[in-house]
């Protein structure tokens, strides 16, 4: 639950925040980021809530290409989507959302080991790709 979460997204030490979500329509993985977002007013180091993710979303995207070039890689379909998803937009550093699907219409596959494991190792190769930028954007 993102009440669960939040706390920890805003810790110094978290470089990015990915949210992994399981689908049963359609295939592959959709990798979300944050839409621009604009109004809020900033009083020094208290952010406006929904615009707390501004600054980081370069850094998002960056990251979002990363993990769905590492996915295509090992023949997983992906795909990369601006959405308004919550909490990406109040998450003060890179903040993704992983919507992952069966390969194909089979939806007990995304219960198969071996689908889990080659995702979650193109997504540590894809984050490892950008963490030189991840470090950089904190």
């Amino acid at each position: 639950a993102t009440t669960e979460i939040y706390p920890l997204s805003l810790h110094d030490a978290l470089p990015i925040y990915i949210c992994v979500h399981a689908a049963s329509q359609g295939n592959g993985v959709r990798v979300y980021t944050a839409p621009a977002s604009a109004g809020a007013e900033n009083h020094g180091p208290f952010l406006g809530w929904d615009t707390a993710q501004s600054s980081f979303q370069p850094t998002s995207r960056t990251a979002g290409v990363s993990l769905v070039r590492e996915l295509q890689g090992k023949q997983i379909s992906a795909r990369s989507l601006i959405a308004p998803l919550r909490p990406l937009n109040n998450i003060t550093t890179a903040a993704l959302a992983m919507e992952v699907a069966p390969p194909s219409d089979d939806v007990s596959q995304l219960n198969s080991p071996a689908y889990q494991q080659l995702i979650a190792a193109a997504v540590a190769a894809g984050v490892a790709d950008v963490r030189d930028k991840l470090e950089a954007g904190r």
